[in-house]
């Protein structure tokens, strides 16, 4: 397995590589490949079960937050205080999801260890028996699920290859980070936004609570807990990339892509047609 070295990526950038080493690697032209970065700028991550009506395209784009449609999770700001993760591998077809999923988040655990955050795999399962949520949280008492997360992590079947990926949470978030997120959204006025923001502040907690590691210190942690080498695009890669990152920067210069009526799950920064979404609720374990 590889990974690339820590990076910021702009929006095109990472969906475009996200994309094209899904490709390469069901084809077999790539190796596994592990991915630690950031957004810049800032997106809104928008899950399938929310509607482009929920969104204040408007205010995105006036903000300059492009929207990106994503198949798993909630709607969500991703700002610069948070790492993205991400390893694409072949895909398998007897793979077993629940134990794929614990063995990311026993090694995302132990490199967290490593620089000195207590953290465990949380595992939440409902009524039904069936789990609800794979996440990595901090050691503590909390009054919900929620509070302590460090890492929320997804994993579907991507273009013939198999992506983990998640946020790590690295710097707490503010106020303000709150507020502009809602503010993206259309929040219904029965909605009491100062309520609605201190219960999201209480929702994460952030790697530098306990440690003064830098986000490439916890990247590099990452790569070492996975046993990867640090290795970078190969050529070819590296322009298949940058091809498709130029064809989404031009689709979203088109004035419809903020507009209700252009806005669509199949083209832009779109992670909807991907594939199938292996969505918590639908796994046992």
């Amino acid at each position: 397995m590889r990974a690339l070295d820590f990076k910021v990526y702009s929006p095109c950038e990472l969906i475009a590589m996200l994309d094209v080493l899904s490709e390469r690697v069901a084809r077999g032209n790539s190796p596994a490949t592990l991915i630690i970065g950031q957004w810049s700028p800032r997106v809104l991550t928008l899950p399938p079960y929310q509607s482009i009506s929920d969104v204040n395209l408007a205010e995105c784009k006036r903000q300059g937050v492009p929207v990106v449609f994503a198949p798993c999770g909630r709607a969500f700001l991703n700002t610069e205080r948070e790492l993205y993760f991400a390893l694409i591998a072949p895909r398998d077809s007897s793979i077993d999801i629940i134990r794929d999923y614990r063995f990311v988040e026993d090694r995302i655990v132990s490199a967290f260890k490593s620089i000195g955050v207590p953290a465990y795999a949380s595992y939440r399962r409902g009524e039904d028996g069936r789990l609800y949520g794979h996440d990595i949280k901090a050691e503590g008492s909390c009054s919900s699920y929620f509070e302590n997360l460090l890492c929320a992590l997804a994993a579907r079947d991507c273009k013939g290859a198999f992506l983990r990926h998640g946020a790590i949470f690295y710097e707490p978030y503010t106020l303000s980070d709150v507020e502009q997120m809602l503010s993206l959204m259309n929040v219904p006025d029965s909605v009491d936004r100062k309520d609605a923001s201190a219960r999201i502040l209480r929702f994460a907690s952030a790697l530098t609570k306990y440690t003064d590691a830098s986000m490439e210190d916890v990247g590099r942690a990452i790569i070492d807990s996975f046993e990867a080498s640090s290795e970078s695009l190969l050529a070819d890669e590296r322009k298949e990339v940058e091809k498709r990152a130029a064809m989404l920067a031009s689709d979203m210069s088109r004035p419809e892509y903020y507009s209700q009526n252009g806005a669509s799950r199949s083209r832009g920064l779109c992670l909807y047609n991907w594939g199938e979404s292996y969505n918590y609720r639908e796994l046992k374990g």
